[in-house]
């Protein structure tokens, strides 16, 4: 493999790789592990092109005490990145490598291109991560839709923080359709936009956790249906003769039991979820009570 194309490798399909490894739901340690290996990965990859290209140089007589010496002070940076790497700190591991890189980009300097154009190929790859985002962003957006337990100040940082990481990608966009050479920059932006898009969600997934609407309107439905089924109860008993005693004070709990429930869905709607569920609970001890008597005066 050419020179060029190897630095082609080296420094514009690993912002692709390093932007698009790590899903949004993954565990931050499996990213930030994946991530450190990607940037030492790349520093070795830069050491052996540098390595090259200054022996190349040195053969046609030119000077190279200091490009050696950035060498040897990259490969003093790559030896602190392995050592982190080996022992789970991950973050300092990717901090190093990236000086490591830079130290050896210096080496090469004016002795090779380091800037080749990007191919369609890349050009894909780039537009198809932002989309992926984009579709992780209008996941999030839902997901903060249904969460009713959310403050409204939570609720705005959340979604200022998606409508951040949206802007960033349409300028990765921008970027990247406009020209081949803009690569870089639509990786990093995209990359930036990831990371903000990752706050959105590690904020959401905070927040405090309350029911959702959804499970108060199903715990209001089966409310609904026990009322219904303890009515029908009473009429049975009713024809088949049954003496119900105590038959005002049942049909008296189960108008307030339905007031209760009515009241419950009126305060959902309202997401008012706290004091639909208050309603709620005294609906079910009201049912509770009201079996309890059917039940006495069906077996008298």
């Amino acid at each position: 493999m050419s020179i060029g194309k190897r630095i082609f490798s080296l420094f514009i399909i690993v912002l692709v790789l390093t932007v698009c490894v790590s899903p949004i739901l993954g565990l931050q340690e499996n990213q930030d592990r994946t991530r450190a290996r990607i940037f030492m990965e790349v520093a070795e990859k830069a050491r052996s092109i540098a390595v090259e290209l200054i022996d190349r140089a040195r053969a046609s007589g030119e000077d190279m005490a200091v490009r050696v010496r950035l060498i040897d002070e990259g490969n003093e940076l790559l030896s602190k990145t392995r050592e982190a790497y080996d022992k789970g700190e991950y973050d300092k591991a990717a901090a190093d490598a990236r000086l490591a890189q830079f130290k050896y980009r210096e080496a090469m300097r004016g002795l090779g291109p380091i800037s080749p154009l990007v191919d369609g190929n890349i050009r894909v790859r780039l537009i198809e991560a932002i989309q992926r985002a984009r579709t992780r962003i209008a996941r999030v957006r839902d997901a903060l839709r249904e969460s009713m337990g959310v403050s409204e100040a939570l609720r705005g940082e959340i979604s200022g923080k998606l409508d951040e990481a949206e802007r960033i990608l349409n300028e990765a966009e921008s970027a990247i359709r406009s020209s081949v050479e803009s690569a870089s920059e639509a990786a990093r932006k995209l990359a930036q936009a990831e990371r903000t898009l990752s706050e959105a969600f590690t904020l959401l997934k905070k927040a405090p956790q309350e029911p959702n609407r959804r499970r108060v309107e199903a715990s209001l439905r089966r409310l609904e249906q026990e009322i219904l089924r303890l009515r029908a109860w009473v009429e049975r008993l009713e024809r088949r003769g049954v003496r119900v005693e105590r038959l005002g004070e049942i049909q008296n709990l189960l108008e307030k039991a339905e007031n209760l429930v009515h009241g419950a869905k009126l305060k959902v709607d309202g997401g008012d979820l706290a004091g639909a569920l208050a309603d709620m609970m005294e609906a079910e001890a009201t049912i509770k009570r009201t079996l309890n008597l059917i039940r006495g005066q069906a077996f008298k």
